[in-house]
């Protein structure tokens, strides 16, 4: 029989609040000293299905009736899944069962649109009135050859780094150092499962982005800001903020790591209370230095939740913790990617996307 090499990592209820709020890292190293065994027992772990639980899994008791299994991620998944993220995304999306969704995502969205400008307002009132500055200003600490490492300059700007792709990918990269040093599969696909959330939802959001043209309030020329469908690219480019402020892709982002931690760590209760309220500092903040409107925020979250949750429920098998039966199974990643030329009618040449699962 194939052996699954089965990982004991359930803290205690007091281990420590700030192991994912500061050092991402420290919060990696000190999970795998904890030690409560709970979950499949030799004999239950004899039942699993090893059709259906992959060979090298390793399987971690999430709760007292549950155990995840997760395998090694492939190189490059986060990339190859891509496509497969697009197409679930869009197949699922607008089914009739997500229609109320959908309804609460334009409903709150079109009142928040009538109210945006003295919600920017008042939130720049009260920032100034708390003493929160309204920049993003950062500066160079050191030099890595020609790049240089920024960090925050001011608090508004330390704020507003809760949301930012370099916090994203310290995130990433924490938990994917961690899963080397202690070959912890968990680690390893939660980082693979996080830098693949990032280029989803980025791309997404920077599509959407470039169709609708709303300007920022930074650069607003009227009320809550025009909106400009389908702009110019060129001008596009030339002058990003008069065009990028819907939707917000700061907190789909965030929105996408906080839900694909926290299903990857259920046993970690207070990571969603955590990442909602800094969430909610970013929504904040981002008014307050004229980045975003509110209204760019509902379908921000909707984006981060839906693709996190679709790039987290295939990547790990559900195993129940006393019987050791399978009660969802793992699905895999891309067998291959190819892109081929095509010809599309007599005078018309193009490239197609093969895809292999």
């Amino acid at each position: 029989m194939i052996r699954h090499k089965r990982v004991s990592s359930v803290p205690s209820r007091t281990s420590g609040f700030w192991r994912f709020f500061i050092f991402p890292i420290f919060f990696l190293i000190i999970e795998g000293s904890h030690s409560e065994t709970f979950g499949l027992s030799a004999d239950s772990m004899a039942a699993v299905n090893t059709d259906i639980v992959p060979s090298g899994a390793m399987v971690y008791p999430v709760t007292q009736e549950m155990d995840y299994g997760f395998t090694r991620p492939k190189s490059f998944s986060f990339v190859t899944n891509f496509p497969r993220d697009m197409g679930i995304y869009f197949n699922t999306a607008f089914r009739k069962r997500n229609w109320f969704k959908i309804g609460l995502v334009v409903a709150s969205t079109g009142l928040l649109l009538a109210t945006d400008q003295p919600l920017v307002d008042g939130a720049q009132h009260l920032a100034k009135h708390w003493g929160i500055p309204s920049d993003t200003r950062q500066k160079a600490i050191a030099h890595i050859g020609k790049f240089p490492i920024f960090v925050p300059a001011s608090t508004g700007s330390l704020l507003y780094y809760i949301g930012d792709g370099t916090t994203h990918f310290l995130i990433a990269g924490s938990f994917m150092t961690y899963g080397f040093i202690a070959k912890d599969n968990r680690a390893l696909k939660t980082a693979s499962q996080l830098a693949e959330g990032m280029l989803t939802v980025g791309t997404l959001a920077q599509v959407l982005k470039h169709i609708t043209g709303h300007e920022t309030p930074a650069t607003a020329t009227v009320p809550a800001g025009r909106w400009r469908p389908f702009p110019n690219q060129a001008d596009y480019l030339k002058h990003v903020s008069k065009y990028d402020a819907y939707p917000s892709g700061h907190l789909a982002t965030a929105m996408m790591c906080v839900t694909v931690i926290s299903r990857n760590y259920p046993e970690h209760s207070y990571i969603r209370p955590l990442g909602y309220s800094l969430m909610t500092v970013l929504a904040f903040q981002m008014m307050n230095n004229g980045v975003h409107w509110a209204s760019d925020y509902p379908l921000a979250l909707a984006l981060g939740y839906s693709f996190g949750k679709i790039i987290q429920s295939r990547g790990h098998t559900v195993i129940d913790g006393k019987t050791g039966r399978i009660v969802s199974a793992e699905t895999g990643a891309l067998k291959s990617l190819d892109v081929v030329p095509t010809i599309l009618g007599r005078d018309g040449y193009g490239i197609a996307l093969r895809c292999e699962w």
